[in-house]
């Protein structure tokens, strides 16, 4: 059922890299401006990606579609299908109520986090760790919906790790920002659906820069995938609103960093738990 919901985006993503530069270049407005496709006439895509028809007309045929208007209606059940977020929330507040609202929500969040934990999520976060550790910064980014769980993995890695650079409180700064990071820096970046306009466009920033891009994400095919170097896919639910599965990638990413790190990350956090409990910050 997901690869039916992500067809056109995946064969997007898979042929644009080969593509001639005026068809590159449509593909890449499409993958930044998937959402708003369905709403475009031809002529109006034309103008807004600066490209042809004629050129509009070939990459459709690549991607598998013998019309413009077959293309959209696939995209609008895309769209449709893959509102993990609010609509979710919305969905959640509609659902009969079956027995203890605890029961519900905590048998679907297990559910989401068993569905989560694949072979294939488990060779990429390995990879992610492994970048993490190579990194000499590492920045973090999430926006609206994504927001609170890109803080709080910040917050985590902070308490032992120095080079942390959190970049989702003043979005007014963010270029300013990343315009100094390196090849040898990276950013993680949460963007769970709605996806915002600007998390895709610092991805590509970053990905034009050669900064690599770990993705913490509840879709694969999502905007911001083709930038990215490392994409971890956490499963959304069709029942209930939920960043759990985000929550969890995310505390096991600080984890097993902060083993790799526990020459210096236990005595970190044992400083620190000495100098805050001396000035009567936690109790203990």
């Amino acid at each position: 059922m997901e690869d039916k919901q992500q067809e056109v985006l995946k064969s997007i993503l898979n042929i644009k890299e080969d593509l001639p530069k005026k068809q590159k270049q449509l593909c890449d407005y499409m993958v930044e401006n998937f959402e708003s496709l369905e709403m475009y006439t031809l002529s109006e895509l034309s103008q807004k990606a600066n490209v042809g028809v004629s050129t509009i007309m070939r990459v459709i045929k690549e991607i598998g579609f013998e019309s413009y208007k077959e293309l959209r209606k696939q995209i609008h059940e895309e769209v449709t299908s893959s509102r993990t977020t609010w609509w979710h929330m919305q969905k959640s507040f509609e659902n009969i109520k079956e027995s203890h609202v605890l029961t519900d929500v905590w048998k679907e969040v297990n559910d989401l986090v068993e569905q989560t934990i694949t072979k294939a999520i488990m060779s990429e976060f390995d990879r992610a760790v492994k970048l993490m550790l190579q990194s000499n910064n590492i920045s973090i980014l999430g926006l609206r919906s994504s927001k609170a769980s890109a803080i709080y993995f910040g917050h985590l890695l902070e308490e032992f790790y120095p080079n942390i650079i959190q970049l989702s409180h003043e979005s007014d700064l963010i270029y300013d920002r990343v315009f100094r990071l390196t090849e040898n820096d990276l950013l993680v970046l949460v963007n769970n659906a709605p996806y915002t306009k600007l998390s895709v466009e610092i991805a590509k920033f970053c990905y034009d820069r050669q900064i690599p891009v770990i993705l913490i994400t509840d879709n694969l095919s999502g905007p911001a995938s083709s930038y990215s170097s490392i994409v971890l896919h956490t499963r959304g639910s069709e029942k209930q609103y939920s960043i759990i599965p985000t929550i969890a990638i995310l505390e096991s990413l600080v984890i097993e960093f902060g083993r790799e790190k526990s020459d210096t990350s236990i005595s970190q956090l044992e400083e620190l738990g000495n100098i805050l409990s001396k000035r009567n910050i936690h109790y203990y």
